[in-house]
Formats: structure tokens, sequence, C-alpha cells
């Protein structure tokens, strides 16, 4: 299932759903309208078949902390989500004071479950990398952009930074990575090491026509960043 959201008069948006399990509305549309981040937690992972677009999706639209419920804060630190557009540090304060204060746990212990729930993120957010290093779509749009000769060098230069991300979920500096990754060869992402050095400065002939590589770059990173990869 491809998953596609619309945004309506809600802080969080509307996601087209073809499975029956969550509930429909009330004119029978095959979707079900997600307004709350617990109604995330229940269906989310059903309605998205990638994790990281579903982690996305809710961190995108997710309200500040201090107006969240109790419920809702148990679910974004056992979901491993920064909650409002914060650094990750002052997220996990957030959720340190929260988890001492609130909750009464010890420092030791409140690291301990905000390190759990790093882990099972980790487990997840490297699934979703390797399925989308490994979909058909990538091929597809490599074979639509590329040469034989310039794919096989293409496929060949990003070894490295592909496999740490289908392996470790590394992407790149701007997803908060402390080391260059794949995304910043392939954005030749400025500060980066590939900041003049990166896919823009490959080349490579579009065989489709293209006069640059802007729009090759465009669909890689909807697959690769957005998750945009089964139909």
């Amino acid at each position: 299932m491809k998953n596609f959201y619309k945004e309506e008069n809600t802080s969080i948006p509307e996601v087209v759903y073809t499975d029956s399990q969550p509930p429909t509305n009330s004119d029978g549309n095959d979707y079900t309208l997600i307004n709350s981040l617990l109604e995330w937690r229940d269906y989310g992972e059903r309605l998205c078949s990638d994790y990281l677009q579903y982690v996305s999706y809710v961190q995108a639209h997710c309200p500040i902390w201090s107006s969240l419920s109790n419920d809702e804060k148990d679910y974004l630190i056992s979901a491993y989500i920064k909650a409002g557009d914060i650094t990750k540090e002052e997220d996990t304060s957030n959720k340190i004071a929260y988890l001492t204060g609130d909750k009464g746990l010890s420092m030791i212990d409140a690291q301990g479950v905000l390190l759990d729930a790093w882990s099972d993120y980790h487990i997840k957010e490297r699934a979703s990398c390797k399925a989308r290093s490994e979909c058909k779509e990538v091929s597809y749009i490599i074979g639509k952009y590329l040469s034989i000769s310039d794919a096989s060098d293409f496929v060949k230069t990003i070894q490295n930074p592909l496999y740490a991300f289908s392996t470790q979920g590394i992407r790149g500096v701007n997803e908060g990575d402390t080391t260059d990754g794949l995304f910043d060869f392939i954005e030749s992402t400025p500060g980066s090491v590939y900041d003049t050095a990166g896919l823009r400065e490959m080349g490579y002939t579009m065989i489709n026509g293209d006069p640059d590589m802007e729009n090759f770059i465009s669909e890689l990173m909807d697959v690769l960043r957005n998750g945009n990869y089964e139909s």
C-alpha cells in the first residue's frame, strides 16, 4: 500500500487507508481521520507500511510538549518521537523531567526508559532504511535517468553510504546523524564531505533528456527520505 496524506483543518494529517481494521468515516469512504496522537498510537503502524514514514507524519504534526496529556507523553516516549519543533537535546530534557517528576523515576531509571525506547526505534529505523534501499522503485528510477554504464558507476560510488544506510539507518547530517551519509551524497549537502563532490558533480547525462539531475535527485529522495515506494 502506498500511503498518502492531505492537510485538513486539524493538526494531524488524514491518511488514505484501504484495509478494514481502523474505523472508516460515517460516509463510507475508505479512510480514517487521524486527528490525535493517541489515534496514531493505535492505528499508525497499520496505516503506514513504512515505519519511518509513520514517525515523520507524527513528528511533523506533533503539538509542543507542554500541551500534551500524560498518555500522549507516554506514547511519544515509548515510540521515541520528538515533540514539537525543538532540538533532540531539548526533547530529551523534557522527557527526563517528566519521567523523574511526574513519574517519580530516578535519573538512572529515566535514562533507561529512553534507552529502551531508542533501541526499539533503531531496530525499526534500520528495517525501514533497508526496505527503501532494496525496493524495486529505486532501480526503476536509476534506469529511468541513467545509462547502463552510468548506473553501474553510480551504484559502485554509493556502495559504502548505501550499506551504512541499509544496515545502520545512517541517512545524513540534515537528518541528525553525526556522520555524513547517503542523503548527503545524493543532495551534495552543504557543509558535508560531499558539499562539492556529490551526485550533482558526477556529470551524468540524463537519458530521458532532462538538462540536469534535479528530477533524478528528487525522485530518489522521495523514496529514500519520504518512504514513497509502494504502489
